[in-house]
């Protein structure tokens, strides 16, 4: 079985798309956190994702958002582009993309491309 290949959205702009997205979607996530260190896109494992797993279980009884995550799913099989993920910290922890994030999880994609921080160790 080969695997299936994803289309991402390049974004030139990390920080400017995440601003614009997170003030949105996430309001309640403090501009400090959000400029507190440069973004860049990056791939990682899916399995590297820290999801809110209450916010996924809502996510899967919501009409809304079940169509949402749907419209994922037949966006790349249909091989078209999907934006990338935005995870906040060294932690990886998932701001943005639930839905994507279903779809790819569906579809037992490996490998999946994040908006992140650069990680500012402490003294440096």
């Amino acid at each position: 079985m080969t695997a299936m290949r994803v289309r991402w959205q390049h974004v030139a702009d990390p920080f400017a798309y995440v601003l614009d997205v997170l003030s949105r979607e996430a309001p309640d996530i403090p501009m400090d956190l959000i400029a507190r260190s440069p973004w860049f896109e990056d791939t990682v494992p899916l399995s590297a994702l820290r999801p809110d797993h209450e916010m996924l279980a809502r996510h899967d009884h919501q009409p809304e958002h079940i169509q949402r995550r749907d419209r994922f799913l037949a966006r790349v099989r249909a091989g078209a582009e999907i934006p990338p993920l935005t995870a906040l910290g060294a932690d990886l922890f998932l701001v943005d993309g639930y839905a994507r994030y279903g779809a790819l999880k569906r579809l037992q994609i490996q490998h999946v491309r994040v908006l992140r921080q650069q990680v500012i160790e402490p003294g440096t």
